[in-house]
């Protein structure tokens, strides 16, 4: 190894890593210290003062090189120096071709570069560049290997027994000088290397830990021609602490001179089906650049296409994280490569600056753990329930890299998908690790629905101030994850925030239709999330969101209530009659939200404590909320449903209201709308249901279904003027109430107690009936009787009719909790003794 004299600063970089993993035999070598031109070189210097001859440094070093340049400036014309290396290439596969240089304030021209000639020398192509003007002067380093092999493919060449390599030099100036006044170049320890490419079975692993790189590992030849060579490059392993010992880091030796660096990874995956690549990584100030990312290549590494970007830009603290496991074979297929026993996995970096100091003056990546296995997918039987409380998760489920073909997706190693402690148990959190950072996380769940008939899924969702973005929300597949379809959205910036909510029977078969997917043996359900802050922090740097209590079930056992159905909610739970229904049917999506609900509340009911409530638990955006009564009301007429309402105000959303079904729920029509006159107070409703069904053209069935429903957008247990909802109680669905026929009002006259008594015709559904009755008006003022009785029958007293007196009595019948109206009043009188006489029987109308 030789040195440039002082003031020349070296460095010296092993590249021992790098060549111990090589599967090698050196063809050529040569360190000049013989301190002569050997004869395996053809020297060519030009004719005006060109020299091309060994060097020896000057003391303390005094190791020997060879320059190519010129003696001195003389007229200071151009010249152009050659140094050829011939050499029988036939026998060998793949040839590379490593040496250290530096320049002496060379100015970059097309004429500089390596040659190549496969006819002996009759015509030479250039398959390589310098780009001095991008290096530090006056500084030995060593380029990455050259593949020769490769940089003649891509010149139509092809490597024989009449190969020659040639190093070109063009300047005007004599090495001594400032840089804007010398030239030249000075090459040392130049090998041409017979490389033998190993490619690697799944499983692999390779944590740098030991002194030579696994053999399917080498350090990439960057061959574009937008990615010019640059000797400061550097791919190698190195201490990084204690904890996790080696790694390997990519990057450039020095500040201020970009370099672009490759590891590959060459596999054989002709055989594979399904095979996933993890990583740890650190981004040590890394801009984001276009070169920066994963690629594959299908022909050994002749070509790379760019299949997944490294966006470190944003990512400052320098802490390894990881991706999620990126399936080869899908992104592969995506980018339409085919998948063969020459496959090469590069992970490539660009920048400018060194490893060493603050954010704005470093770069570089590290590397570590690097791992190809095969892909599994277990399918969960249906049906499933998962509420996470086994404290690890079920191996249906898997984190995944979402899908980048969508340019809005930004997957960075910062994803955090993991389960997390809470009150009631464990729940899987969708987040970030660090902020500023936009990152998409994706879980997966693998389930097999070939077989469900109806199946309903329902889950709790926890907002952490997630914002709303076009990439959060719930997505299908049918083939195993091939191709998602977003089918559901989360607009978190609409939710209520650090609260629970459920997304609840959403009916899978029919989600999966309106996107033309199938239930499948392979079907996949994906939860995405995407923001840019972690779970830390208050709502406006801080993100993410929780999922629990996941089930996927086909609907419960429906039962339809008969009549009578009277609900008071005092069983402080929600009878079997009642049921959380297919909101979609009878909203809008965007009205759909996890945070508003229906549920049974203690302390707000009518005439017992228990109510239901429907709205919101907490303010937020608009949202609908229901809950659907089942009946079965075959073969039935006359029918009429009461119920109380309790509003905080007046609000006249289109939703609101009572939507009917006649087929179980398949379809809705809206019947009634909610106008509550008085606000804050308990308002009856008697609703004359024929008159609806007739209105709609429905008939009674089995399956009907009563849906009451609200929107609003405050808590329904806000104070007042800042609340929303209806609450509910006393509802009654029944044959509707009649007063008893006054045409066919009896009067007897009992002669053992001398009391009079009324009769009347039984009113079907009546519990009790009411009778009152009044001294010649019909007011309060002259009201002389209000008893309510549970026969239909009344015995008088002796002493409440007067002779000769005028009185009027009406009947109405009374069910518990709704009443009918009144009868027509009936004049009645009694004579001297207290009897009725029927004659004095008499319609009045009213």
């Amino acid at each position: 190894m030789s040195k440039l004299p002082i003031p020349i600063i070296y460095f010296i970089i092993s590249w021992l890593s790098a060549t111990t993993a090589l599967a090698q035999n050196v063809i050529f070598s040569d360190d000049f210290e013989a301190g002569i031109v050997s004869d395996a070189w053809v020297a060519k210097p030009g004719i005006d003062n060109g020299v091309v001859n060994t060097y020896r440094l000057t003391a303390p070093d005094t190791n020997y090189v060879i320059r190519l340049g010129k003696l001195h400036d003389g007229n200071k014309q151009l010249v152009i120096n050659r140094l050829d290396l011939p050499l029988d290439l036939s026998l060998h596969s793949r040839v590379l071709l490593q040496f250290d240089i530096a320049h002496y304030g060379e100015e970059s021209h097309p004429q500089d570069g390596i040659y190549l000639s496969t006819d002996g020398g009759k015509f030479f192509t250039k398959i390589y560049g310098f780009s001095f003007d991008q290096w530090s002067a006056r500084t030995m380093s060593t380029p990455s290997p050259l593949d020769v092999t490769l940089l003649a493919r891509k010149k139509s060449l092809s490597l024989n027994n009449q190969t020659i390599i040639r190093f070109q030099q063009y300047g005007s100036h004599d090495f001594i000088g400032s840089a804007q006044y010398s030239d030249g170049i000075q090459l040392d320890n130049i090998q041409v290397l017979a490389f033998e490419d190993t490619y690697t079975t799944i499983p692999f692993k390779e944590s740098f830990e030991s002194k030579a790189w696994h053999p399917s590992l080498s350090v990439g030849n960057i061959t574009e021609p937008n990615q010019p060579l640059s000797p400061f490059g550097v791919v190698e392993s190195v201490y990084y602490d204690s904890l996790r010992g080696k790694i390997l880091r990519m990057g450039s030796q020095r500040d201020e001179q970009l370099t672009t660096n490759a590891l590959d990874l060459r596999v054989d995956l002709s055989s594979q089906k399904e095979v996933e690549l993890l990583f740890k990584i650190l981004n040590n100030g890394d801009e984001t650049h276009p070169q920066d990312g994963i690629f594959f290549s299908p022909d050994g590494g002749q070509q790379f296409i760019k299949v997944f970007d490294f966006d470190l830009e944003a990512w400052r603290e320098k802490e390894f994280g990881s991706y999620p496991p990126i399936n080869i074979n899908r992104l592969a297929q995506q980018h339409k490569i085919p998948l063969t026993s020459q496959f090469v996995i590069r992970f490539q970096q660009h920048d400018d600056d060194d490893f060493a100091g603050s954010r704005l003056s470093s770069d570089g990546i590290y590397l570590d753990d690097i791992e190809l296995r095969k892909a599994t997918a277990t399918y969960a039987s249906y049906p499933l329930f998962e509420d996470f409380n086994h404290g690890s998760l079920a191996s249906y489920w898997k984190v995944s890299v979402p899908d980048t073909r969508d340019t809005a997706v930004s997957v960075a190693p910062t994803g955090h998908v993991a389960l997390v402690p809470h009150a009631k148990g464990y729940a899987i959190a969708l987040g970030n690790t660090v902020d500023r950072l936009y990152n998409t996380n994706a879980l997966d769940l693998h389930i097999n629905l070939s077989q469900a008939e109806n199946p309903e899924l329902s889950f709790k969702i926890f907002n952490h101030y997630d914002e709303t973005h076009s990439l959060d929300g719930v997505y299908f597949s049918n083939d195993a994850g091939q191709h998602f379809t977003k089918v559901i959205h989360f607009d978190g910036s609409s939710w209520a925030t650090k609260a629970w909510g459920e997304f609840n029977a959403l009916n899978l078969r029919a989600i999966a239709a309106n996107h033309q997917l199938a239930l499948t043996e392979h079907f996949v359900i994906r939860f995405q999330q995407h923001d840019d802050d972690d779970f830390e922090g208050t709502r406006t740097v801080s993100d993410g969101i929780y999922l629990d209590n996941i089930s996927i079930q086909e609907p419960p056992h429906q039962y339809y209530a008969a009549l009578p159905l009277i609900e008071t909610f005092e069983s402080d739970s929600l009878t079997k009659f009642w049921r959380a229904g297919n909101l979609s049917k009878t909203a809008d999506e965007e009205l759909i939200r996890p945070d508003a609900s229906a549920q049974i509340i203690d302390g707000l009911g009518h005439s017992s404590p228990h109510a239901l409530a429907l709205g919101r638990a907490h303010n937020g955006e608009l949202g609908v909320s229901a809950y659907d009564l089942h009946l079965d009301l075959s073969y039935q007429s006359n029918l009429e449903l009461n119920f109380r309402m309790y509003s905080h105000k007046a609000e006249s959303q289109k939703e609101n209201g009572i939507w009917v079904s006649q087929n179980g729920g398949q379809s809705y029509q809206h019947a009634y709308s909610f106008r509550p006159s008085v606000p804050r107070q308990y308002v009856r409703y008697s609703i004359n249901l024929d008159s609806l069904i007739e209105t709609l053209a429905l008939n009674y069935t089995d399956q009907f279904i009563i849906r009451f429903q609200h929107v609003g957008d405050r808590s329904f247990l806000g104070s007042d003027g800042f609340a929303s909802g209806a609450i509910l109680d006393d509802i009654v669905v029944t044959h509707r109430l009649t007063a008893p026929s006054v045409q066919d009002m009896r009067l007897r006259y009992q002669e053992n107690s001398k009391q009079s008594q009324i009769q009347w015709p039984h009113s079907e559904s009546a519990h009790n009936y009411q009778v009152q009755i009044f001294l010649e008006e019909l007011s309060s003022q002259h009201l002389v009787a209000d008893q309510t009785t549970k026969d239909n029958s009344l015995l008088l007293a002796k002493d409440v009719l007067l002779s000769g007196q005028l009185y009027y009595i009406r009947i109405r019948s009374i069910n518990g909790i709704s009443a009918s109206d009144w009868s027509d009043p009936v004049a009645i009188s009694a004579n001297r003794e207290g009897r009725i006489s029927t004659s004095s029987l008499a319609i009045i109308l009213p």
